[in-house]
């Protein structure tokens, strides 16, 4: 899983150079290892941290962690951008939710990214959460569970 979410942020780093962006990748210590759909949990994490990058102000911070708690893969992605006001929380997973709205570009969205992110990560056994403050950034938090030995 490291590998592979490196391999994202490392896509990711090449987009945001207009944004003046500082990335952070922090890897788990231990080895995370999934059974996985590696397509769909790339583009898990690129719809991850391409919000982030899209909701980041002008030369904005984006944390990318992944590490392992018991028999799961904790990957958090962090930025401390725009934010998300409370009323709109409930409705981000829902697909063309009314919650849409530009990012500080006035790049477009379009309501399906996070949509798509829960069945992802729904169809590979795990959860996502969002911890948001309007003003101050946002973290996604997934959860995904490790190959039993």
């Amino acid at each position: 899983l490291n590998k592979l979410v490196e391999g994202v942020v490392e896509m990711a780093v090449l987009k945001s150079k207009e944004k003046d962006l500082q990335f952070e990748f922090i890897k788990a210590d231990e080895t995370c290892i999934l059974q996985l759909e590696q397509l769909k949990i790339q583009r898990l994490f690129a719809n991850l941290i391409n919000n982030a990058i899209k909701f980041s102000n002008q030369s904005g911070r984006v944390i990318v962690t992944v590490s392992k708690k018991g028999h799961y893969c904790l990957i958090s992605v962090k930025d401390f951008g725009i934010g998300i006001s409370e009323k709109n929380i409930p409705l981000i997973f829902d697909a063309f939710t009314k919650a849409k709205r530009r990012g500080t570009q006035s790049e477009p969205s379009y309501g399906l990214g996070l949509s798509i992110c829960k069945q992802i990560t729904e169809q590979h056994g795990g959860t996502i959460s969002v911890i948001s403050e309007l003003g101050k950034g946002t973290e996604f938090l997934v959860s995904l569970p490790m190959v039993r030995a």
